[in-house]
């Protein structure tokens, strides 16, 4: 069985992409794996869009942030 990481940004292309790979048969047997990467720089808009679509589709959207070095910025 692959394994397929998907970047999801919350944005609408971005769901219709997510959406097409949980329902069309290419993708059936693939462990997908979705990823989001908070900037920090995202609409609260957004953030509640992924959560939305995560709880809809059963599905989990891991998310990763950066740890900033204070010294190095």
């Amino acid at each position: 069985m692959k394994n397929i990481v998907v970047s999801f940004s919350g944005g609408r292309t971005s769901a219709y992409m997510a959406y097409k790979m949980l329902t069309e048969p290419n993708f059936k047997h693939a462990r997908l794996h979705f990823v989001f990467a908070n900037t920090g720089k995202e609409r609260e808009e957004t953030l509640v869009f992924i959560e939305r679509f995560s709880r809809h589709f059963g599905i989990e959207i891991e998310w990763i942030e950066a740890e900033i070095n204070p010294e190095m910025g």
